[in-house]
């Protein structure tokens, strides 16, 4: 796959949809080469800047891929829901590649799979206390730009990216507190190995 050149790819969905597998596909080997030992993802961020990737059989990194190509060239932050590290607090892995045509749909349905996660969003009503992963707090300007260049939202709140996506009880009690009176926390970030217990 690494040897794939994307730039081959015409249409923007399946080109992104092949990055993000290819990262995947990466990260997963890495950790698989590295299994039992934890060393790997005890130093994550080394496994991003240090191990050497291809990109259409050229030289790369992760880190490269995603804060050099994904982000700046498609952005959607939805990609940070796809995104795998194989650390404990990402993600849920996606099985297998994403397929042709169907990036958009896998994107949407990795977003809401997140966003109703209580491990990862959580609503407080009566606090008025919106808990987040790291993700939203790391890559806030994703997110926020998204809400004002895509919602047309002049003074975004992470409250009004949530509600996008989130279901039940939650995403009414949280549609009935205005943005400005949510305060946000975030859970702590778990770089521990996601593996089968």
């Amino acid at each position: 796959m690494g040897a794939t050149d994307p730039l081959a790819i015409n249409d923007p969905g399946d080109r992104l949809g092949y990055y993000l597998t290819l990262s995947n596909a990466w990260v997963l080997y890495y950790a698989a080469s590295a299994y039992p030992s934890k060393s790997e993802m005890r130093n994550f961020i080394g496994l991003f800047r240090d191990h050497e990737i291809l990109i259409g059989g050229r030289k790369s990194s992760l880190e490269t891929l995603e804060h050099q190509i994904i982000r700046p060239q498609f952005k959607d932050p939805r990609a940070h829901f796809y995104l795998n590290c194989a650390a404990f607090s990402c993600p849920a892995l996606w099985q297998g590649a994403i397929p042709a045509g169907k990036t958009w749909e896998v994107l949407e349905q990795s977003v809401k799979r997140l966003i109703n996660d209580p491990r990862h969003v959580n609503y407080d009503a009566p606090e008025k206390k919106l808990t987040l992963s790291k993700i939203f707090d790391w890559f806030a300007d994703d997110f926020l730009t998204c809400l004002k260049t895509q919602k047309g939202i002049q003074r975004p709140h992470v409250a009004q990216y949530i509600l996008l996506y989130l279901n039940g009880p939650s995403r009414e009690a949280l549609t009935k507190t205005p943005p400005e009176e949510v305060s946000v926390r975030y859970y702590s970030y778990s770089k521990s190995l996601n593996e089968q217990r």
